[in-house]
This record gives structure tokens, sequence and C-alpha cells, in this order.
């Protein structure tokens, strides 16, 4: 893959529009199921689904915003070098590890009925906004500009495509063996003071706490479901709800 330069080409890329449509679909079945069961399922199929869904779509329409920034709307910032913005990423999700462990994460949630207390207070909103609400600041805005340095890639090349496509499931498959493996490794040789809660907050690819096996899991997931819809619209640019 070339080095990403800033885009000159403001042709519209219907593979995005494609994404961005099953990225919105994904967060209402997300939040439907959290509004209607707390985020619990009694069949098996479901909660596996949900799982498989948790912070995937958000993650892909918070990428897909970055490009969109990237192509269309901020000339001036995607000046900005390469690794200027993937070091502004980085420094977002390591920021939320530092607060993850300095403050506590849970102390304004019911995790059981799904119901955050506090909110109404001007702490709470503070901390919702910018720490333990839904797709807070800290981490998730470094999907967003993750997105503005992908934005910069030659998306109608299928080659650039195909690679996000494979890149991205490498990238889900080897998080999704690490935390395996951390979470079996919790299990045989039990820590102390690390719980199977714990360990699953820690090591698992829950997007509550959205750690980094998370989010490179749910950024990989992200980039290979782009990746895909740009291939799939190019192939099939000549069905209705493509063109539309």
């Amino acid at each position: 893959m070339t080095v990403p330069q800033p885009s000159t080409d403001r042709k519209r890329i219907a593979g995005f529009d494609v994404a961005r449509a099953l990225a919105v679909l994904g967060m209402t079945v997300v939040h439907f199921n959290l509004v209607m069961t707390a985020g619990g399922t009694s069949r098996k199929w479901s909660a596996v689904m949900m799982s498989l869904l948790d912070g995937r779509p958000a993650a892909v329409f918070m990428m897909l915003a970055g490009m969109g920034i990237s192509l269309l709307a901020a000339p001036w910032l995607i000046r900005r070098s390469g690794r200027t913005l993937l070091i502004s990423a980085g420094c977002f999700a390591a920021l939320f590890c530092v607060l993850f462990f300095l403050l506590d994460y849970s102390r304004n949630w019911d995790w059981s009925a799904m119901r955050y207390h506090g909110l109404g207070t001007v702490s709470g909103a503070v901390r919702n906004l910018f720490f333990d609400g839904f797709r807070a600041v800290f981490p998730w805005t470094g999907l967003l500009i993750a997105g503005l340095w992908l934005g910069r890639l030659e998306w109608s090349r299928p080659r650039v495509a195909r690679t996000a496509v494979w890149g991205g499931l490498g990238t889900a498959a080897v998080t999704a063996l690490a935390s395996g493996l951390l979470l079996g490794w919790t299990e045989r040789w039990p820590q102390p003071g690390l719980d199977r809660e714990s360990a699953v907050a820690l090591f698992g690819l829950l997007s509550m706490p959205p750690l980094p096996l998370f989010l490179f899991n749910a950024g990989g997931c992200a980039l290979a479901v782009t990746g895909a819809c740009v291939l799939a619209a190019e192939r099939w640019r000549e069905i209705l709800p493509v063109r539309a």
C-alpha cells in the first residue's frame, strides 16, 4: 500500500455510503437490544450476534466520519503528517487507559439495568461525555482520527480496498486470538485481585470499557467492512440500493 497523501480526488465513493448504511443499521440493532433487554438476551444465537456487533457498527461509523472529513470538509486538517494523525489517535486511546486505571469506570453504572446515575450533575455529565459514557470522547475520537489518515488512501483503486479487507480481518483475528489466550491464562492461573469479571474487562473484546484490544479489534472489523463495501459497490454499482 502506498504512503497516504492528502487526496485531491473529490469523487464520491459509493462503498462508503453502503458501509455507513450498514453501520447505522447495526447501531440501531445494538441500541434496540440495550433498550428492550438491558443488554441481555435469553437466546444463545442472539447473544452471540450482539457480542459480535457490540461497538463494531459505531467503529465503522466513526472511521467513516474521519474518512469523509479528510475527503471533503477539512483540507487544512489533512495537511498534517500521517505520523501526527496516528500518534494523535493513539494518544486518545492511551489517555483513556490512564483514566481507566486512575478512576472507577463503573462508579456511575448499574450494569444489571444498563443505567447511568448522576447524568444530571456537572461531574456526571463530564465523566459520561469524556470517559465512561457510551462512545465517549476518550478513546473513540481516536477512531475518527484514524479515519482521517485512512481517507488519504486512493480508495478508488481495488488494491487498496482489498488490502483494507485482509488487513482488517487479520487485525481482528489477531486481537481475538490474543484476547482468548489472555482470558484462558487468567482462568488457568488465577491472579490475586483479578476475578473473572475484571479479566473480561481488561482482556475481553467488550466495547465497555473500550480498552486497546477492543479498539484494535473493532478498528480491524471497521476497516474490513469498509473495504468490502467499496469492492461490492464497485462490483455491483448498477444495483438500485447502491445507486441510491
